[in-house]
């Protein structure tokens, strides 16, 4: 029994540190998209760290390779029906990317974590702008 009440606090404990980690990450990664681009290895740091801790949920990883895609000035997805999100995303404008959420083919690969993060980056940014900051 004891045992099994480390495993339990043990996952409760990496599950706050991803969630902890995501934050952080999310939260340099507003301020990297809004200007200030030290704020890039930041959230990658992040999101590696995050990446690591979870097994299963590839968030984290997905979050790392749009934000070194960002940072590069690349596209992170070449698809022609994501572009509006991705280009309203890297500009900062994550009002226009949440409304072109719907715009993303129900059948593509990813959608889940781009609405994810899109949705996320939008709170962070409001969250930001609500502090001043």
């Amino acid at each position: 029994m004891l045992a099994l009440g480390i495993v339990v606090g043990r996952c409760k404990l990496s599950e706050a540190s991803l969630d902890g980690q995501l934050d952080r990450g999310l939260d340099a990664l507003v301020r990297a998209i809004g200007g200030e681009r030290a704020a890039y290895p930041e959230a990658e740091k992040a999101f590696a760290r995050a990446a690591g801790a979870s097994v299963v949920d590839r968030y984290p990883l997905f979050l790392l390779e749009l934000t070194r895609a960002i940072a590069d000035g690349r596209a992170p997805i070449a698809d022609p029906d994501v572009r509006p999100v991705i280009v309203a995303l890297a500009a900062g404008d994550f009002a226009r990317a949440v409304a072109d959420l719907p715009s993303i083919p129900s059948g593509f690969e990813g959608r889940e974590q781009l609405e994810r993060a899109v949705v996320a980056l939008a709170r962070h940014a409001a969250e930001r702008k609500k502090s001043g900051d």
